[in-house]
């Protein structure tokens, strides 16, 4: 009886919370501080080169419970400001209101940073030697525009001190 018990609450605790596997890509990010004209370096949508379009592939895990309340993390690939390759994660946390997530964030990526240094540019990293840590911190305003029951598209708005970037995906509900 005690293992019915435990089966059925367990089984009750998954029929209230979702679960999302998102794909992410494309990428657009305004520096919102630094001056440098970044468009020198790839395609810009600014004409000052503070908006550029970088590459970026990710996927994303999010767990949402009955509450409202969701957390998520990433992996991913794709190239920092200067066009150069980058990979890292993100963890976020928030709250999740019909077609809104609004939550914080947390993450990183590791870059070479001997371009920066090669073309005179501030980086804000940390690390030793070429290979660098840059950390990121602030909020998330992501739009989940549902398809059907399990199809979602999702623009996903990151907003930093230094940058705001802006990726689309294409995630799954189960």
């Amino acid at each position: 009886m005690k293992k019915l018990i435990l089966l059925l609450g367990l089984l009750s605790i998954r029929a209230f919370a979702t679960n999302e596997i998102d794909f992410i890509t494309g990428s657009a990010t305004y520096h919102i501080i630094d001056p440098t004209n970044y468009g020198a370096y790839g395609p810009s949508f600014t004409s000052n080169g503070r908006g550029i379009l970088n590459a970026v592939v990710a996927l994303r895990y999010t767990y949402y419970r009955d509450d409202g309340v969701y957390w998520s993390v990433a992996g991913m690939a794709g190239q920092n400001s200067i066009f150069q390759p980058i990979y890292g994660g993100m963890y976020s946390r928030g709250y999740h209101y019909k077609y809104i997530d609004l939550g914080v964030i947390a993450g990183g990526y590791i870059q070479d940073d001997t371009e920066f240094t090669k073309r005179g540019l501030a980086n804000a990293s940390i690390g030793y030697g070429s290979h660098a840590l840059v950390a990121g911190i602030g909020v998330e305003a992501n739009l989940n525009i549902p398809l059907d029951d399990h199809w979602i598209i999702r623009e996903n708005n990151i907003i930093m001190p230094l940058i705001i970037n802006v990726t689309l995906g294409l995630g799954y509900k189960y």
